[in-house]
């Protein structure tokens, strides 16, 4: 079982699966609770296959998947959340 210690490390490896899954120009980065990855190309169909990917792939990696959370923007969208952030 994975405590508070091992939960960087965990973001990490997670980091790495998420890379496997992209395409070139895509971009996966480690957060303090997560990662984000960013498909400029992808569409939102397109966005949930790469997320279910992402998903399959850390389950098939590690004996006890993790809970996995996606949630999709579009840019129009995006830009409606950073100006909220403002």
């Amino acid at each position: 079982m994975l405590g508070p210690a091992h939960f960087g490390e965990t973001i990490l490896f997670a980091q790495e699966i998420a890379i496997q899954c992209l395409r070139p120009g895509d971009l996966a980065a480690a957060l303090a609770d997560g990662i984000v990855v960013r498909l400029p190309e992808a569409d939102r169909p397109a966005a949930e296959q790469i997320a279910t990917e992402i998903e399959r792939t850390i389950a098939g990696t590690v004996k006890s998947a993790p809970r996995v959370a996606f949630e999709i923007y579009t840019a129009k969208e995006m830009g409606s959340v950073i100006e909220a952030m403002r």
